[in-house]
């Protein structure tokens, strides 16, 4: 009997759940030194109660309860934390207009963030998730090929890389320029399984830079032709001797 007990607690104190007993006279009892502070915090969010039992002697009076409780503090501390990284994330993309995208290279699904389709013009899905010929279908006929290459080379070296493409944006057909970061998720056993990247859109960045081109050609074009057709000076007539 004792060896028995022995070994209950040992397996007892392995795990982080508590059990506890409440008699007839309202005595608690837990399993773990820090048993009755977790019990008392239980009200407050810190434990999750399962199921209480009841033991009852020989004439059904209840002698005492007998339950688990479980600290799940961390977990919900750890839970905090991603929401409000992906928070952070979220707020992020939109103000920098950078879409997330995953693809399972296994699967050949992929999985887009809201900006993601914003930018490619396609109505959102209630997952998040769509085929990757929703991808490759909007990349320009000439470009598609050399980057559907590059995705592969990147998928069997496991590695990351960088890419400038043109797509056709669904719902009104505008072409738009795509900056692209993308690198390489191994799973357990070291197999490519997703590849993470970035989508930007430089649509506007390119037309200012387009914009600038035009106007410095403009201008050096009206500087050629004011030098061609400009009168010679007095000055340079008088170097030459001869009148103008």
């Amino acid at each position: 009997m004792r060896a028995s007990e022995e070994r209950f607690r040992t397996a007892i104190g392995a795990v982080s759940d508590i059990i506890w007993t409440n008699n007839s006279e309202a005595r608690w009892r837990a399993s773990s030194p820090v048993g009755a502070h977790s019990l008392a915090s239980a009200g407050s969010g810190g434990c999750v109660p399962f199921g209480p039992c009841r033991c009852s002697d020989p004439s059904e009076k209840i002698r005492e309860w007998v339950g688990v409780h479980t600290d799940i503090t961390e977990r919900k501390q750890s839970e905090t934390n991603l929401r409000a990284s992906a928070a952070r994330v979220r707020l992020a993309t939109e103000a920098t207009a950078v879409g997330i995208w995953e693809w399972n290279v296994l699967t050949n699904r992929v999985r887009w963030d809201a900006q993601m389709f914003t930018i490619y013009g396609i109505a959102p899905t209630p997952d998040g998730f769509l085929q990757y010929h929703d991808w490759s279908d909007a990349v320009l006929p000439e470009e598609r090929a050399r980057q559907e290459e590059i995705l592969r080379e990147t998928v069997r070296q496991r590695g990351h890389s960088q890419r400038k493409f043109r797509i056709r944006r669904r719902t009104d057909g505008e072409v738009l320029h795509i900056e692209a970061v993308e690198t390489v998720r191994a799973n357990a056993d070291g197999e490519a399984e997703w590849v993470v990247g970035t989508n930007l859109d430089s649509t506007e960045r390119k037309r200012g830079e387009e914009s600038l081109r035009q106007a410095a050609e403009e201008i050096e074009r009206a500087s050629r032709a004011k030098m061609i057709f400009s009168p010679p000076s007095a000055m340079s007539c008088a170097r030459r001797s001869r009148p103008c």
